[in-house]
């Protein structure tokens, strides 16, 4: 390979032009970027000074809000009774059915009577052998009482003749056997009466005797046939009826449920309230009645506080009448109400408006700086929450301008640029107000606790 190689003289001079030419052109090309870039640097603008953060602000206004207490109530009637029988048996009757209009005094059911008539019939029976009795010891007393007459007229002559034979015997004008013959008569017509007498006090104690049996076979007759009515039972007041869960032929006694019967002297709301607002019940409170969705069904008042706490749940039980019928209000139904304490005037704030450190709520407000509004953190007092918007209790006036949006971005005391929301007709915190807050409620606590 080396000896096909061909060897082609250079020029010295040549390279030295060619390297020459080269060197003139990069530095051209050099100048050239030089130049651009210098103009360019020479004409660009300084960096824009930094801008404020934007914010919105709302003035601050009170509002009329509720303050209330949400508990779970249960629907009674005031003329609701459980039917039970008084008496034992097996029911032969069924005469009206579940959930009819009764009149007070209809007959509902009837029990086999059988057993206590007949034992109604024995008193009677009874009763009348007793009666029959005592007018037999009646007609006796009577005769005897007759032949006591005739006994004390005979006793009265004896008594005559021993007077007369006594006086002719003291002047011998009778003889001995006279005079004791009439003594003897005297004697035994005083026994007789003595007899007779005693027969009569015994009479007399039998015919109290049976008087008193006569009394008591009348009582058993007519409590018999007290007992007897039992046997039909009746409807203690006008209502309707309600689940009839017994059956002809069942066995019932003085335990078991006939029926139940919802009565039309209007209903009432039994409320469970916590111990803790015991002391704020009081006849004449508003009580709002919701349904599913938290809308007012009907409106109250206490009527009723119990002076007595529930030892078992720690609860005062409180009253309302339910007067406005709705198909909601059912008896033995659950229903959340709204007890109103009393109506505040406080400002309030949104709540997303509101920072926390720990447990210290914070808000942020403009204020007027020496070179335009500047952001100022303000501590606050929050108190319950209306839908929201928090009341604020302390340390935040009226006319106030909150920051509600971007104080997340901001410190104390730097510049803001401010943006005013416009004034609402009817906040969220308004409506709120209707509702009330529910500090017995299930509403959410929005407040961190102490270990956040």
């Amino acid at each position: 390979m080396v000896r096909d190689m061909k060897v082609i003289p250079v020029d010295m001079r040549t390279l030295v032009h060619a390297a020459a030419a080269v060197s003139m052109e990069v530095a051209a090309v050099a100048a050239i970027v030089a130049i651009v870039f210098g103009t360019a640097a020479c004409t660009q603008a300084p960096p824009p000074a930094r801008q404020p953060p934007q914010v919105m602000t709302q003035a601050v206004k009170k509002q009329s809000l509720a303050d209330t207490s949400e508990v779970v109530g249960v629907v009674r009637s005031r003329g609701s009774v459980d039917i039970r029988p008084e008496v034992s048996g097996y029911l032969t009757s069924i005469a009206v059915k579940a959930g009819a209009r009764v009149a007070a005094g209809q007959e509902i059911m009837q029990i086999d009577p059988a057993r206590q008539q007949a034992s109604v019939r024995q008193a009677e029976a009874a009763t009348a052998g007793a009666a029959a009795e005592l007018a037999r010891a009646q007609a006796n007393l009577a005769s005897l009482e007759a032949s006591r007459e005739q006994r004390r007229a005979e006793l009265q002559f004896a008594e005559r003749q021993s007077r007369r034979i006594a006086e002719l015997y003291s002047t011998n004008n009778a003889s001995r056997q006279a005079f004791d013959q009439v003594s003897s008569e005297l004697r035994q017509a005083r026994a007789q009466v003595e007899s007779i007498q005693a027969q009569i006090r015994a009479q007399q104690a039998a015919i109290r005797g049976l008087r008193s049996q006569v009394a008591q076979s009348r009582s058993r007759v007519v409590q018999g046939q007290v007992e007897l009515d039992y046997y039909s039972v009746k409807a203690p007041i006008d209502g309707r009826l309600a689940d009839i869960p017994v059956r002809i032929g069942d066995r019932v006694g003085p335990s078991t449920l006939l029926t139940s019967l919802v009565g039309d002297e209007g209903l009432e709301l039994y409320l469970p309230v916590p111990i803790k607002r015991a002391t704020d019940l009081k006849p004449g409170l508003r009580v709002e009645l919701l349904d599913d969705g938290g809308n007012v069904i009907t409106t109250s008042e206490i009527d009723f506080v119990s002076p007595r706490v529930d030892s078992s749940t720690q609860t005062v039980l409180a009253k309302c009448p339910l007067d406005a019928p709705s198909a909601d209000l059912v008896v033995g139904r659950f229903m959340q109400a709204r007890i109103v304490w009393r109506q505040l005037s406080l400002p309030t704030v949104p709540v997303l408006a509101v920072l926390w450190i720990n447990t210290q709520a914070f808000v942020f407000v403009a204020e007027d700086g020496e070179n335009g509004p500047i952001a100022r953190q303000r501590p606050v007092d929050i108190g319950d929450i209306y839908g929201q918007h928090y009341a604020v209790l302390s340390n935040l006036n009226e006319g106030e301008r909150l920051i509600v949006e971007g104080a997340h971005l901001l410190r104390d005391g730097i510049p803001i640029g401010v943006t005013e929301r416009a004034a609402e007709t009817g906040t969220e915190a308004a409506a709120a107000a209707e509702t009330g807050s529910g500090d017995d409620s299930a509403q959410p606590d929005n407040k961190p606790s102490s270990e956040e």
